[in-house]
């Protein structure tokens, strides 16, 4: 157990550090080190249960914090399935930590387009974090947003402005709070700029209103290529926030800028 919790700590620090300023080498190796702990989990042993619950939650925690794996939906799917297990069997389907897991299982879910599947573990997630808690704790809003994207690629819209609304009257766990990334896709590349080798980047401003939805984008800077533009405008649609809070009320968020880079492999 020590061996690996110290193989994620050297992970969290390689990660922390390619932050500052951001490298793609430092990225690069974050990913290959958190690739390589995870391929190891299938050699923990099961017993004591409460060190490989630990050891599968803490491998795992990762993905659903910086938003991506390193291995395929299916192998993460599997890993996940056995995190699952083992958290239910030591700490029970309350504790925060199993909710953690059932949260990266819909995510997966949703990422396989299994949205009845999903669904079901983000209802979860939103009702075990509400009624263990007093105030919207960061899980529960995440889901609602999940739920929001999940229920209207099923084509139920009602329940997905049902999940929009909640989000809006939620109680956060900061009075003050800045806007919290929930989900975030990157822009789909061009074809035709693809084919052309162009490269170049998109600035844009833009609000985010109180159920957490991206409005007003305003392109500030753009090079390459103008289907940048729109590439980039079709991925903010999809981005979903945790809302701006001020004395407890959630209110529009404004002046918010991203640069999205569009760069192709040598």
């Amino acid at each position: 157990m020590k061996t690996f919790l110290a193989r994620l700590e050297s992970y969290d620090l390689i990660r922390t550090t390619a932050r500052l300023p951001s490298t793609t080498s430092g990225f690069q190796r974050a990913e290959k080190a958190l690739k390589a702990i995870l391929n190891d989990l299938e050699d923990v042993p099961e017993e004591p249960l409460y060190d490989a619950a630990i050891i599968y939650y803490s491998a795992l925690a990762p993905i659903t914090r910086y938003g991506a794996t390193p291995l395929s939906f299916s192998r993460t799917e599997t890993l996940t399935e056995k995190a699952l297990v083992l958290a239910n069997e030591s700490w029970g389907a309350n504790d925060l930590r199993t909710v953690h897991l059932n949260f990266l299982m819909g995510k997966l879910r949703y990422a396989h387009k299994d949205y009845e599947q999903a669904s079901g573990y983000l209802e979860s997630v939103a009702k075990r974090v509400n009624d263990a808690t007093l105030y919207s704790h960061p899980w529960a809003l995440k889901a609602h947003a999940m739920l929001v994207l999940t229920y209207s690629k099923m084509g139920e819209q009602d329940k997905a402005t049902q999940h929009c609304q909640t989000i809006g009257r939620m109680t956060p766990w900061d009075e003050n709070q800045e806007p919290d990334p929930i989900y975030r896709v990157n822009p789909v590349y061009p074809r035709t700029a693809a084919m052309g080798r162009r490269k170049g980047y998109v600035v844009i401003e833009f609000s985010i209103d109180e159920q957490g939805f991206v409005t007003s984008p305003d392109v500030l800077e753009y090079t390459g290529s103008k289907k940048f533009i729109r590439a980039t405008l079709d991925a903010l649609d999809q981005w979903r926030y945790a809302p701006k809070f001020t004395d407890g009320e959630p209110v529009v968020a404004q002046n918010m800028k991203v640069q999205m880079d569009f760069k192709l492999s040598p």
